[in-house]
């Protein structure tokens, strides 16, 4: 019996039950710098929805538009669980709009509310085994200079794969859906970080940064 489970032993029934259920319904993959006082309201709210089997409604802003060019919908859905990955809080659940287990991060939510509608979890769902469909088949890499080194790891990006030191300072690799999902992050460097490939979005960032020069 390790430390935890001798603790829970002496611990009254109760406490052992809901103990029991918060381990059930939060998972940390990755921990990172963890979430902000907004997240953390919205943390609670939905770790009481959980425990409660209870829908949740809020706005939701995707990284990148739809084909119709809009990034905002309003979402409800029947929460399952909470996971900490790479510093950012994550839901899953039954999303009611797309009909399918989704992925939502609590950084894009807005105007979170429990609602009164209850819901069943799957019995063959289970926080702990579940593993989220990788469907990120592009890699993109990087090169930031030596003097942004210690910031570039310390951001830890939610997307980042691997790291290697070279002389002309640190190549990274991410996978993403699409590569534009790193734009506006790689943007935010200046010209400290170069795009080493995909080449088409290299050319994105010239384009982008051409545009931005014209502003001036």
């Amino acid at each position: 019996m390790n430390k935890t489970d001798r603790l829970l032993a002496i611990l009254p029934e109760s406490v052992r039950r809901e103990v029991s259920q918060v381990r059930t319904t939060i998972r940390l993959l990755a921990v990172g710098k963890g979430a902000d006082q907004r997240e953390k309201t919205y943390l609670e709210t939905l770790r009481i929805a959980v425990l409660n089997k209870r829908k949740v409604r809020f706005s939701y802003s995707k990284k990148l538009p739809e084909a119709d060019g809009n990034r905002q919908s309003v979402r409800v859905v029947a929460p399952y669980g909470l996971v900490l990955l790479h510093g950012s809080w994550v839901l899953i659940g039954q999303c009611e709009l797309r009909q399918q287990l989704r992925h939502f991060r609590l950084s894009r939510m807005d105007e979170l509310i429990m609602l009164e509608d209850s819901y069943q979890l799957p019995s063959d769902f289970n926080l702990q085994d579940y593993k989220q469909p990788d469907d990120r088949h592009v890699n993109v890499r990087i090169q930031a200079n030596s003097n942004i080194v210690d910031k570039v790891k310390e951001a830890n990006h939610f997307y980042m794969e691997s790291m290697e030191e070279h002389a002309d300072g640190l190549h990274v690799l991410y996978r993403v859906r699409q590569p534009e999902e790193l734009l506006s992050w790689i943007l935010g460097w200046g010209a400290d970080v170069v795009v080493l490939e995909p080449e088409s979005l290299r050319e994105r960032v010239r384009t982008e940064v051409e545009k931005m020069l014209k502003c001036y």
